[in-house]
């Protein structure tokens, strides 16, 4: 079990900052933060936060902040996100993706796009790392669940049974790039 994971509070003040107008229009939600993370988390090479932060912003511009202790709090706020995903993958019982469901907790035509868009982004931060996964036809199998969430045409039951596949994908991956699972000493996202 994660240590002292992230409050629910804390996940919904990140969320509400990324889904602000403080934000530019094409940054990351925290699904897809959460997406990214997981991404450099099971990946082949590092990624230090001052690599990935920007890549949550998009290309439109950067963030607003209210003060100089309101950037600290959401850097705060992401670096632990980024702790907490690395933490989650010790276990296989800990790690789900963080996905927007219904209020009805069911799956509606973007529930989990945003995730694997995220996820999607992370390995393409490390492309040529990636390569000899992304090279192997068979290997690139284990991205399956994860691409079949990208997918834009996929109706929500699609969605849905990508994502029950996407933990055991994600730790497949995580198997793949680091045949021994990671101490937890180190993270390799920041």
């Amino acid at each position: 079990m994660t240590q002292n994971p992230m409050s629910e509070a804390e996940l919904d003040e990140l969320e509400a900052y990324l889904d602000s107008e403080l934000v530019p229009s094409r940054s990351l939600s925290l699904e897809g933060l959460h997406g990214l993370l997981t991404a450099i988390a099971v990946g082949p090479a590092e990624v230090p936060a001052a690599e990935w932060v920007p890549r949550v912003w998009g290309d439109e511009g950067e963030p607003r902040f209210t003060s100089d202790d309101h950037e600290d709090r959401i850097q705060y706020l992401m670096n632990r996100l980024a702790t907490d995903v690395v933490a989650s993958l010790g276990e296989r019982d800990d790690f789900a993706p963080v996905i927007y469901l219904t209020p009805e907790g069911r799956f509606e035509e973007s529930t989990g796009f945003e995730w694997a868009g995220g996820f999607l982004e992370g390995i393409a931060m490390r492309e040529q790392a990636w390569r000899p996964l992304l090279d192997d036809e068979d290997l690139a199998q284990l991205l399956a669940p994860v691409l079949a969430a990208a997918d834009e045409q996929a109706r929500p039951t699609e969605r849905e049974a990508a994502y029950e596949d996407i933990p055991a994908a994600v730790f497949d991956l995580r198997d793949f790039w680091h045949p021994e699972p990671d101490s937890g000493s180190g993270n390799r996202t920041h």
